[in-house]
C-alpha cells in the first residue's frame, strides 16, 4: 500500500528515524541519570557493573515494546 503512495517511502523513513531516535534519546537521558547518581555519591562505577546496567535497561526496553504492541492486537 504505502509503496504505491507517493510519499510512501518517506512516510516509512521517518517513523523507524523517530522511532530509532527516541529509543536513543530515552538510552542517553536514562544513562546519564544514573552516572550522576553514582558521581552525586561518590561511588565508582565498575566496567561490570556498567555492563549489567546496560543490558538490564534493554532488556527492560524489550519487555516494555513488546509488552505495547501486544495491547494493541
Amino acid at each position: 500500500m504505502l509503496q504505491r503512495h507517493k510519499r510512501g517511502r518517506l512516510i516509512t523513513l521517518v517513523l523507524v528515524s523517530v522511532g530509532f531516535l527516541a529509543s536513543l534519546s530515552g538510552g542517553v537521558i536514562t544513562s546519564a541519570a544514573v552516572a550522576g547518581v553514582y558521581r552525586v555519591a561518590g561511588k565508582d562505577m565498575a566496567p561490570l557493573e556498567a555492563l549489567v546496567f546496560g543490558v538490564g535497561q534493554t532488556t527492560l526496553s524489550v519487555i516494555i515494546s513488546f509488552s505495547r504492541i501486544l495491547a494493541t492486537l
